[in-house]
């Protein structure tokens, strides 16, 4: 950050010297004690001008060199803000803005500044210092000088769950609870370049397996491609999978996915799309889901605080037809959740997570009887889980959840509920 100061230092004398002759005494002071690298004195002098009513631009730019200078990133960058759209000062300014996003991290946002200033700077010393910028970012990736080496993510647990097949809540049906295994592991490779830019493998492979024999064993895989590409200060990916779900050994589901995904940092929270969409085919027995799915999601978050998020899924299916009995398997879905996240400290971490389902279906049920339902299906899903993580060392973590889950319709037979106690260890490579 020492090199990054210093060029700071050198904008902010370009800036000062029209003011210096008619600049009000705390002005010059602070003028004076930023030059001698005194910065508290300095911002103590330039509130006080700003107290007094001085609200020129100069001054606020002074005020947010001198808050970057203490590393009061915040400050420094709502001083810059107030004046980005200023004709003359707005480049400089929306460059600044630039460094104090590459100091957050936050590399999307600083690429998009850097574009902003290059475009808005009246000066030609700096639109090279922007352009200068954009070609450290922009040059670099798209000429990936080495291969990213990707990860594996591997995970087991143990869990007990009082409704295991979603029941409905009927005294004549039984409902069956117990304990069952999960082991997950997914991972990706590198063909090449990196997250950023290039392309990848990524594979995916869960199984679950009830302690009740009676009970069906799932198992579930893909395989896919993607490649990675930025979009001016947008990060992107788009690619192409294959899965498959099987209860026991027969298959339930086969799919082929094609994804596209776009990621966009703002200076507080990143914004994520993200769409996919699935061509089905049901196993033998279970036909009535072939079809296609659309999953479309949008959400805003801040990586390990915080969540809010949208997706709205539509279907279009065969349907299960026996007749005279038609059961309709195309909703269209909207999901709405949200999740905070919290560190107690370096090991400990804790969150929370709520979700809430819509699900409308478009075609009225019939039963086997010929009996028409008098209202198309709707149902409203509700979702909590309450969770927490103990990080053993950098590789190696032990995790449990606790989870509701109330399904509510408004038609008989659908409304079921569950609750669900999971502990495990997962590691990442």
């Amino acid at each position: 950050m020492v090199l990054k100061k210093c060029l700071f230092s050198c904008i902010f004398l370009l800036l000062i010297h029209p003011t210096l002759a008619s600049g009000s005494t705390d002005y010059r002071q602070g003028i004076h004690a930023f030059r001698e690298g005194d910065f508290l004195s300095a911002l103590e002098h330039f509130e006080q001008a700003e107290a007094a009513g001085n609200s020129q631009v100069t001054l606020f730019y002074n005020l947010g060199s001198t808050h970057y200078q203490l590393n009061n990133l915040e400050q420094a960058s709502d001083y810059f803000s107030r004046i980005s759209d200023d004709e003359q000062w707005g480049g400089l300014a929306l460059y600044n803005l630039g460094i104090i996003a590459e100091d957050l991290g936050q590399t999307h946002q600083a690429l998009a500044y850097y574009h902003q200033a290059a475009t808005q700077a009246q000066t030609s010393n700096v639109q090279q210092l922007a352009q200068a910028k954009i070609l450290q970012f922009e040059g670099t990736s798209s000429h990936p000088s080495s291969r990213q080496p990707g990860f594996i993510y591997i995970a087991a647990s143990l869990s007990y769950d009082d409704n295991l097949t979603l029941t409905p809540e009927d005294p004549a049906l039984e409902t069956f609870s117990g304990t069952y295994l999960e082991a997950l592991i997914q991972g990706r490779h590198y063909l090449q370049g990196n997250q950023h830019q290039g392309s990848s493998l990524q594979a995916y492979l869960f199984q679950r397996l009830p302690q009740d024999s009676t009970l069906d064993k799932e198992t579930a895989f893909s395989l896919g491609y993607q490649i990675h590409w930025p979009v001016n200060a947008w990060e992107s990916s788009w690619g192409i999978s294959f899965g498959s779900y099987l209860l026991d050994q027969e298959t339930y589901t086969r799919d082929l996915s094609l994804q596209a995904e776009g990621s966009y940092s703002f200076e507080h929270f990143d914004l994520r799309l993200d769409n996919q969409l699935g061509l089905i085919r049901g196993g033998e027995t279970f036909d009535y889901l072939d079809g296609w799915q659309n999953r479309t999601r949008i959400r805003l978050l801040q990586p390990g605080h915080w969540e809010l998020g949208y997706q709205q899924e539509l279907n279009q299916r065969k349907d299960f037809t026996e007749d005279p009995q038609f059961i309709s398997y195309s909703p269209t879905r909207f999901r709405l959740f949200g999740r905070l996240s919290r560190d107690i400290n370096e090991q400990l971490g804790v969150s929370l997570r709520l979700e809430g389902r819509l699900s409308l279906y478009p075609d009225p049920e019939v039963d086997g009887e010929g009996n028409q339902a008098s209202s198309k299906r709707q149902d409203w899903r509700w979702r909590a889980q309450l969770g927490g993580v103990y990080r053993l060392n950098k590789t190696f973590s032990l995790f449990a959840e606790l989870q509701h889950l109330n399904n509510r319709s408004n038609l008989a037979g659908y409304d079921y509920s569950s609750n669900q106690l999971q502990i495990g260890l997962d590691a990442i490579f």
